[in-house]
């Protein structure tokens, strides 16, 4: 008699399911965007001081040329320029040409 309830029961479990696993999915996306931004910013604050650092050795090579620097000041600026850049090379992958 009450055959239909059963049915009724069956199915707002399923709807109940169905809500439960988008919620946790929604849960996930937006962890994993938080995460996204939070590495978009790192990046960003990263290359903002790369920059620095390299307008910082521009102005040092200028500087050397101003003042008449030697060819040994100029090696040791480069050596310089070597040992801050390699690290950084090394942590960016080559990019392809197209």
């Amino acid at each position: 008699m009450f055959k239909w309830i059963g049915r009724i029961e069956q199915k707002l479990d399923y709807i109940i399911k169905v809500l439960l696993i988008f919620h946790e999915k929604g849960t996930i996306m937006s962890q994993e965007l938080t995460d996204l931004v939070t590495q978009v910013k790192a990046t960003a604050d990263t290359d903002a001081r790369a920059l620095v650092a390299i307008q910082g050795l521009v102005k040092q090579v200028a500087d050397l040329a101003a003042a008449g620097g030697t060819t040994q000041e100029f090696k040791d600026l480069a050596a310089q320029l070597k040992a801050a850049t390699d690290p950084l090379a090394a942590a960016i992958p080559p990019q392809p040409t197209t």
